[in-house]
Order: structure tokens, then C-alpha cells, then sequence
């Protein structure tokens, strides 16, 4: 990484000198400019990387030196805390005090996610590489033919996806898990097919997959901490924190696995071999977990169960929900134009930069990036257990993501240097890092659980719908319109978070004098309840505990 940035401030030094050798001011000058211009050219040919190889491991090693800075400081942090406070102040609560019920969740949910995203990850950094090797009618698959297979998955997720979510909520959350990493399986075998048809089909099977493996784990975990049988919920941002702050480490991890797969059996082979870890987790799930369904209201008939149509109502009638899928939708489906898109204009800058005969080493990019996203993980759990307001940082980290790819948008359209568009990648993959436990924590705040399964699913529609568009279109767009389309979508992302947190704040002001009014009452009764006998005194201030309980609302610190 350090030598990418001297490459980069070299350039731009080459330019200024060059510039302050076009101006006729004195003869002296110029010939001390073209001096400077061609020590500038040397010293660049002996700092910048000199294979797209380097390039990436050096940025590998920039970014790990950034993660342990960043470990170190958070960890000398908590250390200054705890001097700070003794052993038994509030921070005892997050070291020691933690509850076996919730050590006990965590220690059966994060190996099963783990290895879920593993089996996801070895399939990434080859995902468009295997359709790209693939020969139809003695022709290599066009970027036409790959953007209909990305599509034939996107579609299977739009048109089944809600139904999927639905038999989640009612079947169980065990068995939508097994059932994701038995689809998965499925669509990561038919890579090894050659045939057109069967390729789609396997692709819709995979989709199904990839949607249940994304919703199915999480209702899991946050249904068991909401009923407090396993846990206490305000412990879900930190379990969601430990998932995805790890989950680059798993990416990386799996990204070298796939990378020394792929070597020796080509990019099939990463797709053949994850499936064992498929197997380890479900095998966990199996031995470990216990099955949940959404819960009814008893007041509920038996066959109105969770459906469709009372998770869309449920959705329009909350602002807080329709902000919060319209975030989901915009965000991830920038990610996945970002995914399909990214390979195609590295590979044109990497050319661009080293000649024909470079080539992109996908694993290395891929574990950059994966870096990037444990530093953006980071910075949530950071943020999440200092106490500040998440929907503030999240509505920066949306416009931060905007601009991102915007500037790689003006980089792939200039045809410019390969650093800028590196460096503006890497960004957005670190604000990909931040969003999915922010998300994953403000779904299981917001979110009812006897609707959970099936609105997370109908939150796949409009997604899925704006994705299939863009690929639709990207034969007109090309990469450098659809980074800028995303970087649009982006943009709308952040003014609907903008307008939650307005929500939130109103609904904040409108619960503040309910709050006052159950503490009013809560210290009457303990006024009154002091003349009276012990076991009675107990009795009523357990009656008010209650009361006020299901009064208290969470408010955000606007």
C-alpha cells in the first residue's frame, strides 16, 4: 500500500514539474524542471509495483499494519476503562458480567455462520471468472451470456424469494438453514455443467440459496435473544459486531483457499470444494440448535399464519420498516452491480497500467478487500459499544459509499491511473464492512418476529427488481454507467436514512411524556408501598417494574 501511494504522489509530482517546465520564465528553470521530470521517472519506475501481483500484496500488507493499529488502540482503550473504573464498574459488564445464556448462543451461532460465510466467500472471487471460461458454440461466454446468468439467480429471488420467507417463518429457522446450504450446494455443482440450460437452473437453485443463507441464520439468532430464553437482546449488536468483524478474516481466509483450489482445478474447483464446509455447519445446526418459528398472537386463528400480504401492510403502515427496506434495497443492490462489475474495469486498468499480458490475481484483490471490510466492521463495533447513535454514522457511511464509487465512475470513464480507482474501491469495500451488522442490528430492533422471515424476503423484491434492470441495461451502461448508477442509488440511500432518523426523533418526542408519566407513577407507588408489609412492598414494586417496562422505550440520542 505504501508503494502505491509514493507511486501515486510520484505521478503527481512528474505533473507539476512537467507543467513548470511549459512556462518560458527563464531557461534555467526549464532545463531544472525536465532535470527534476526525469529524476521523477526514475525514482517512479523503482517505487511503483511493478506487477499487478505486488500492487495487491502490498496494499494486502498496508491494510493489515491499519487492522492492528486499530486492534491495538481499541484494546488499550478498554484497558484505560477498566483501570478507570475498577472491577466493578459498568464495564465489568462487557468483560466479565456477560451471561452464560448469551455466551452460550454465541458459541453455537457465530461456528455455524462462520462457516456458512466461508462456503459463500470461496465462491466469490471466481464467481464471474467461471461463467467466463465457459464455451458456447465454440465461443467464450460474452458479457451478454453472464449477465443473464446473474440475472436468472436475481429473478428466482424476486419471484420465490417472499415464499421462501414465508415457510421460513412457519417451518422453522433450523430448517430454512439446512435447506439454504442444501440450494447452495446445488447451485455451486452446476458450475461443472456446459450446457446453456442447466446453468440457469442452477443459478436460480444458487440464488435461492444465497437469499436463505442471508435471512435464515439471523431470524435464528435474534429470535432466540428477543425471547430470552438464550439471551438477552440488548447483546444483538454485539454478536452481530463479533460476526462481521470476523467475517473478513473467514473472506481472506477462504480467498487464499480458493486461490490454491483454483490453481490446480481451475475456477470450478473452488465451487467443488465448498461444500464440505456446507456440511460443517450443518452438522453444527443439527447437534446444537434448536428450532424456532415466529410467534402468533394468541388471538390469531390458526390458519392466518404469517403471509405475504401482512408483512407488505405491516411494512406500509411503519415508516421506520419502509425506510429501512428501501435502504436494504438501494445498498445491496449497488453491491451487487458493484460485485459483477468490479472484475471487468480492473482487469481493463490492470492491462491499462502493466501491459497486455497482466493479469488481475483475483485472490489477492479479493482479500484487499475483504481487509477493508474487517476495518469497517471494526469501526462499528467500536462505535456500537461507545454508545454512539448509529443511524448519525450510518447516514456518513452512506455518503462516504456515494462518493466512492462516483470517483471510481469518473476514474473508469478518464481512463485514469489504476490507484485512484483501487483506492476508491477499497473505500466502499470498508463501508460494505460497516453496513451489514448496522443492518443486522437495526432488522432485529425493528423488525416483528411473527413477520421477521417474510419481510426480510419481500425486502428482496424491490432489490432484486432494481438489480435485474441494471443488468438488463448493461449492454448500454457498460461498467462505467453502472458504477455511476450505483453511486445514484447510494445517494437515495442516504436521504431515506436521513428521513428514519427524522422518524425516529419524532416518535422519540412523542414517547418522552409516557416515559415521565410511568416514572411518576413508579415512584408514587414506592411511596405509598413503604408503610406496608415486606412481602406486599415486594409484590407491588414487581407489579410497577413490569409496568414501567413495557412503558420504556429506547430512545435515540438525537
Amino acid at each position: 500500500m505504501t508503494a502505491s501511494f509514493l507511486a501515486a504522489f510520484s505521478v503527481f509530482g512528474i505533473q507539476l514539474y512537467s507543467s513548470a517546465a511549459n512556462i518560458n520564465i527563464l531557461p534555467s528553470i526549464s532545463s531544472a524542471a525536465c532535470a527534476m521530470h526525469n529524476y521523477e521517472m526514475s525514482l517512479l519506475k523503482q517505487v511503483a509495483p511493478t506487477s499487478p501481483e505486488e500492487l495487491f500484496n502490498h496494499s494486502l500488507l498496508g491494510l493489515g499494519g491499519i487492522i492492528a493499529l486499530m486492534r491495538t488502540n481499541r484494546y488499550m482503550e478498554l484497558k484505560r476503562e477498566k483501570a478507570a473504573k475498577g472491577e466493578s464498574g459498568p464495564s465489568k459488564r462487557s468483560v466479565k458480567s456477560k451471561p452464560k445464556s448469551v455466551q452460550s448462543l454465541q458459541l453455537r451461532f457465530l461456528p455455524v455462520f462462520w462457516l456458512l460465510r466461508l462456503a459463500f466467500w470461496m465462491s466469490g472471487p471466481y464467481f464471474y471468472q467461471v461463467y467466463a471460461s465457459k464455451i458456447f458454440n465454440g465461443e467464450f461466454a460474452t458479457q451478454t451470456i453472464i449477465s443473464r446468468i446473474f440475472l436468472f439467480g436475481f429473478l428466482s429471488i424476486a419471484t420465490l424469494g417472499p415464499l421462501m420467507g414465508r415457510m421460513l417463518d412457519t417451518c422453522g429457522r433450523k430448517k430454512g438453514t439446512l435447506t439454504a446450504a442444501l440450494l447452495y450446494t446445488i447451485g455451486a455443482l452446476s458450475t461443472t455443467c456446459d450446457t446453456l440450460p442447466m446453468i440457469f437452473a442452477g443459478r436460480a437453485v444458487g440464488g435461492l440459496g444465497t437469499s436463505l443463507l442471508g435471512s435464515a441464520p439471523e431470524a435464528w439468532v435474534v429470535t432466540e435473544a428477543m425471547r430470552g430464553k438464550q439471551g438477552d437482546a440488548s447483546y444483538l449488536s454485539e454478536t452481530f459486531g463479533i460476526a462481521y468483524s470476523y467475517d473478513p478474516v473467514v473472506a481472506i481466509v477462504s480467498g487464499q483457499i480458493s486461490g490454491a483450489v483454483a490453481k490446480q482445478h481451475g475456477p470450478t474447483g473452488p465451487f467443488l470444494f465448498l461444500p464440505a464446509f456446507l456440511v460443517g455447519a450443518c452438522l453444527i445446526a443439527m447437534v446444537f440448535w434448536g428450532e424456532n418459528k415466529a410467534e402468533t398472537n394468541e388471538k390469531q386463528e390458526a390458519s392466518k399464519k404469517a403471509t405475504v400480504r401482512d408483512g407488505v401492510k405491516i411494512i406500509w403502515q411503519d415508516k421506520k420498516l419502509l425506510m429501512l427496506g428501501a435502504i436494504q434495497s438501494l445498498f445491496e443492490g449497488s453491491m451487487y452491480i458493484f460485485v459483477s462489475q468490479w472484475p471487468p474495469a480492473m482487469a481493463v486498468a490492470v492491462t491499462r497500467a502493466y501491459g497486455e499480458g497482466a493479469s488481475v490475481p483475483f485472490g489477492s484483490v479479493f482479500s484487499c478487500f475483504m481487509a477493508c471490510c474487517m476495518i469497517g466492521s471494526s469501526i462499528f463495533v467500536s462505535t456500537s459499544k461507545s454508545g454512539i447513535f448509529l443511524e448519525r454514522h450510518k447516514t456518513k457511511m452512506l455518503m462516504l459509499a456515494a462518493a466512492s464509487l462516483a470517483f471510481a465512475t469518473c476514474i473508469i470513464g478518464t481512463n485514469s491511473e489504476i490507484y485512484g480507482l483501487v483506492l476508491a474501491l477499497f473505500v466502499f469495500e470498508a463501508c460494505v464492512g460497516f453496513y451489514f451488522p448496522m443492518m443486522g442490528t437495526m432488522r432485529g430492533k425493528f423488525l416483528p418476529d411473527s413477520h421477521r422471515s417474510v419481510i426480510m424476503s419481500i425486502y428482496g423484491i424491490p432489490l432484486n427488481v432494481f438489480v435485474v434492470t441494471v443488468f438488463l441495461l448493461m449492454g448500454q451502461l457498460g461498467s462505467s454507467g453502472a458504477f455511476g448508477v450505483a453511486s445514484v442509488a447510494l445517494s437515495l440511500s442516504s436521504i431515506c436514512m436521513l428521513y428514519l432518523r427524522r422518524v425516529r426523533k419524532r416518535e422519540a418526542i412523542q414517547n418522552l411524556e409516557m416515559i415521565r408519566i410511568a416514572f411518576r407513577q413508579q415512584c408514587n407507588v414506592r411511596m405509598f408501598t413503604n408503610a406496608l408489609s415486606p412481602p406486599r412492598l415486594q409484590r407491588r414494586e414487581s407489579i410497577t417494574m413490569q409496568i414501567f417496562q413495557q412503558l420504556r422505550i429506547d430512545l435515540p440520542a438525537c
